[in-house]
């Protein structure tokens, strides 16, 4: 399943709440995020290990640490997996210049082009109203899918063990099923 997710787009497009929003609504508080130079192999997998479960915020990735280490760190699909890890956490990446993702890395990603622009007048206006919201939000709807989520993801875990060359699961499609049904 994609642990790492890449949102990319032009600078004032929201990345950075967008990660702040995010934080929150999972884990009920921000989770403060990584700095561009902690995007190594080594920094990561020591994140992974000891964030146990909480997700990772790379902020504001330069292209050339990017460059320099996606490979290393985002083709390693059997991090874990030896060691029996299984509550490392999702990686999500924010950064306003990648090169194009290609077609080794896109299938190993959640990509999202934020193709927005919010002027600097209209942010800083609003920026204290975003963030009180944030402040407000709580992580219930959270909670409450991985309650739901986690027993199916399992499941379809044990289905690939058992090595039924038929079964192709789609973790999307279950995940857009237990939202629909909340909502």
């Amino acid at each position: 399943f994609p642990v790492y997710g890449v949102i990319y787009g032009d600078s004032n497009g929201g990345k950075t709440t967008f990660g702040e929003l995010a934080s929150k609504l999972m884990c009920g508080k921000r989770i403060d995020p990584a700095k561009s130079d902690d995007f190594t192999a080594t920094a990561i997998a020591e994140r992974k290990l000891a964030n146990e479960g909480l997700p990772i915020n790379v902020e504001d990735l330069a292209k050339s640490q990017y460059t320099n280490n996606f490979e290393k760190i985002i083709k390693d699909d059997l991090w874990g997996i030896k060691e029996g890890y299984v509550n490392y956490p999702s990686v999500s990446i924010s950064t306003n210049k990648v090169p194009s993702l290609t077609s080794d890395i896109s299938k190993r990603v959640v990509s999202c082009h934020i193709n927005a622009l919010i002027g600097k007048t209209e942010g800083v206006k609003l920026k204290k109203k975003v963030s009180d919201n944030i402040k407000k939000a709580t992580n219930a709807l959270y909670c409450e899918y991985v309650s739901r989520m986690y027993p199916l993801v399992v499941e379809m875990g044990e289905k690939m063990k058992s090595g039924d060359n038929d079964y192709f699961p789609d973790a999307f499609e279950l995940s857009s099923n237990v939202l629909r049904e909340l909502f």
